[in-house]
């Protein structure tokens, strides 16, 4: 008896460490969650306040106001554009996700220097994990702090965060992508100092000068503000893709039979040289993995349908993606019925635009058009005949060969006669020069027989 209850002892001592194991190795699980559109920020403020020239920011700035000297770096996104307005998103989004992890070490109640701290560790000495703080917390010496080892770096701090003049963030073997700080009140870094990570702080950002800063200052409901000397640089973290998917729908209505894998659909970025192209897929669609950048959406032209945009693409196919976007493109494409044919009761009926046109007019019945009437310049006159074969202007051209329904009887007609182009009007008859003429004749005629008279009378 006494043996079992032993052995039950160490049993019981045996589950203990193992869940004293499991849950101090998962409460250092620290994790990154995805910075989103914030990537690119060295500073998202709604006011962004510097006053005089020196400072330098290698990164983005987002604000709705401006400074009054804008700093030098590179940023490509300046002022309240796009991404501005997601990027507010995505740092609520971050918030929470550093929010939502368990405490690893949570600080004694009150103020709290990490350069002076013994409680967590060796001083100054932090190791991956997420420190929470009751109160405000400094780096209150020059020697400052080591974050040492690789891993996720969260100090959830209920109240401000300071740092002394001339102190610094050492990093040994952390990478400043993973260390984040994220205050209740607001943060001041002294001058001359150095300083690391990714502070998410609305109650404002203040950087004294000459500071050195390798992360982001993100207060997009606050204000962030520099001073000559300062210089941020944004981290490049890991490769931030961007997700576009393209659906293809098919309106088939009016006959269409055609289906989403008929249509050749291209996805280009003539900067870059992107050229991707996949047959058209229905819902959930084609996935396309792809660097930030603007994107056209195209395909191979066919005739019998009409293409339109939906979704996230513009309305001539472009969309924009940012880093760690997922953004979808709809290509609807509707059928276009042909035309009904032409025709009409028995008899026929008089379709005139369904004719040729000129110098000619006609109905239109069983298929062909019937040329009933064609008007002819014969140069001073215009004559309307109905052809029954070709018919040949003064110039000598055809300017109609005749069209005829089975079965017909040609009635000959006659050709209209050519005639030379001299630029004068050829001579048309008049009943008036009949009747002079037959005068003139009558006159002469009588002339002659009173001249043979008078001859032979002499």
């Amino acid at each position: 008896m006494k043996k079992y209850h032993r052995n039950l002892k160490v049993v019981t001592l045996l589950f203990i460490s193992l869940m004293s194991l499991y849950t101090h190795t998962t409460a250092f699980a620290a994790t990154t969650p995805s910075p989103g559109t914030t990537a690119t920020y060295g500073i998202l403020s709604s006011t962004y306040t510097n006053t005089a020239a020196g400072a330098t920011v290698n990164g983005d700035i987002g604000f709705t106001t401006a400074p009054a000297v804008v700093p030098a770096g590179i940023h490509t996104n300046y002022g309240s554009a796009a991404p501005y307005a997601t990027a507010g998103i995505d740092q609520g989004s971050l918030l929470s996700g550093l929010n939502s992890q368990p405490c690893t070490y949570i600080f004694p109640p009150g103020a709290i220097d990490l350069a002076t701290d013994v409680g967590h560790g060796a001083i100054g000495i932090y190791t991956p994990g997420i420190y929470c703080a009751t109160g405000a917390v400094t780096i209150g010496t020059p020697a400052g702090i080591v974050l040492n080892g690789a891993g996720t770096y969260i100090f959830r701090i209920n109240g401000a965060l300071n740092t002394v003049a001339n102190s610094s963030v050492t990093l040994s073997g952390a990478s400043s992508c993973d260390v984040f700080w994220t205050p209740t009140a607001a943060t001041t870094l002294g001058a001359n100092s150095t300083f690391f990570g990714t502070v998410i702080d609305d109650a404002g950002i203040t950087i004294g000068s000459t500071v050195t800063w390798g992360g982001k200052a993100l207060a997009f409901g606050g204000t962030v503000t520099t001073a000559p000397g300062t210089n941020i640089t944004t981290p490049i973290c890991g490769v931030t893709q961007a997700t576009l998917h393209v659906i293809k729908q098919v309106v088939n209505t009016g006959g269409g039979i055609a289906v989403p894998s008929d249509f050749m659909l291209h996805v280009k970025n003539t900067g870059s040289g992107v050229d991707l192209f996949a047959s058209g897929t229905s819902f959930p669609g084609t996935s396309y993995s792809l660097t930030g950048a603007t994107y056209v959406i195209s395909e191979d032209i066919n005739s019998s349908y009409s293409p339109t945009f939906s979704g996230d693409c513009s309305s001539t196919g472009s969309v924009t993606l940012l880093p760690n976007q997922d953004k979808t493109c709809i290509i609807t494409n509707t059928y276009i019925p042909p035309p009904p044919p032409i025709t009409s009761g028995p008899g026929g009926g008089s379709v005139s635009d369904n004719c040729p046109t000129g110098d000619y007019s006609g109905n239109y019945n069983d298929g062909k058009c019937d040329i009933t009437t064609v008007v002819i310049n014969t140069g001073t006159t215009i004559d309307t005949v109905k052809p029954v074969v070709p018919i040949v202007n003064h110039t000598g051209t055809v300017i109609y060969t005749p069209v005829f329904e089975s079965p017909f009887i040609p009635i000959p007609i006659p050709i209209v006669p050519l005639f030379p182009n001299t630029g004068i009007a050829p001579k048309e008859e008049n009943p008036q020069w009949n009747v002079i003429l037959l005068i003139s004749s009558i006159l002469f005629i009588f002339s002659v027989c009173i001249i043979i008279q008078k001859k032979y009378i002499s």
